[in-house]
């Protein structure tokens, strides 16, 4: 049995096969030893959980429950104005400040601190986590994408083309980065090795600004100029995903645990609710200052190793059962 996460593979039949050869006490030591080591992986599985957390014009984060109630968690500094946020996995939320070329850092308890400074000049808008902890940084002056390490070490990872405006960014679920391209409509797709290509291109004028993958791999796109989401299949085939009223202007998004998709959307101050299949869209939260992105904390569920662990256990008590 094994269960796959992006790149990374979970097997159970190495760690069962040292529980059984093992006998007795001995061998169910042995395998919780071996789980447990499994445990000290990332989970296999993992899913968003509310509060969402929403970058605003007004120098702030902000909170939002499940019932759409708005609520502040962070400042940013004087002069900040927060476009991406993301959270790494031990649940800080990191936000990019576009007009101070810096990256903020904010503990789960909204205590803020400088995690890292981009080169001068630099207007940093979308951020990614990879697998392996690395935040990947949109930077819209210089058409470039930042890696930063944990430590907060910067350094170049991809260049796009000439005439790019670079938005939101998205990783697929084998380390390739995604990146929203508002200056040519166009999703760029970037390898880990840093080669860039085109992706899907957009309707003309649909300005792609916030991205999210669904659950089956489908890439989705707000265009901040039509009002409208793209939905985007692995093959890069393009179609109309949903339509906001008129008016609305698009820009991050997130998906729920059950499939909803969120839009935060600058130009009405508010965030909109789309339903998984696309045809229902209605408000969700409202009163947020020029709302620019979305981020949810992420939830590990019981991975491979607890079922291992259970697994494990039901054979172990089945075998001294047979013996008494």
């Amino acid at each position: 049995m094994s269960t796959k996460t992006g790149s990374i593979v979970f097997s159970s039949t190495p760690v069962m096969t040292r529980f059984q050869s093992g006998g007795g006490w001995r061998g169910l030591l042995t395998f919780i030893v071996s789980a447990a080591i499994t445990l000290a992986v990332p989970a296999a599985r993992a899913a968003v959980s509310f509060p969402m957390y929403v970058s605003s014009g007004s120098q702030s984060i902000v909170q939002v429950s499940p019932a759409g109630v708005v609520s502040p968690f962070a400042t940013l500094p004087p002069g900040s104005f927060p476009e991406g946020a993301a959270f790494d996995g031990a649940g800080n939320l990191y936000a990019a400040n576009n007009n101070t070329s810096q990256i903020s850092r904010i503990t789960p308890g909204g205590a803020v601190s400088l995690f890292a400074t981009l080169p001068t000049g630099s207007s940093p808008v979308g951020l990614a986590f990879d697998g392996s902890g690395n935040l990947y940084v949109a930077d819209q002056t210089p058409n470039k994408i930042s890696k930063i390490t944990p430590g907060g070490v910067v350094s170049v990872f991809a260049t796009l083309p000439s005439g790019s405006n670079l938005f939101g960014l998205a990783f697929d679920g084998i380390g390739n980065l995604y990146v929203a391209d508002l200056g040519t409509s166009q999703i760029s797709k970037v390898t880990p090795g840093g080669v860039v290509s085109v992706f899907a291109t957009l309707p003309a004028n649909s300005t792609p600004d916030g991205l999210a993958f669904d659950t089956s791999g489908n890439l989705y796109a707000s265009g901040n100029s039509t009002s409208q989401i793209s939905k985007i299949t692995s093959g890069g085939v393009v179609s109309l995903f949903a339509t906001l009223p008129a008016g609305s202007s698009p820009a991050g998004l997130g998906f729920d645990g059950i499939g909803n998709l969120y839009a935060a959307d600058f130009s009405t101050n508010q965030i909109s609710k789309i339903s998984p299949d696309g045809l229902t869209v209605s408000p969700f939260a409202t009163g947020i200052f020029e709302p620019k992105s979305i981020a949810f904390s992420i939830v590990p569920e019981p991975s491979s190793a607890v079922l291992l662990i259970a697994a494990g256990a039901s054979v172990f008590l089945r075998r001294r059962r047979s013996r008494a």
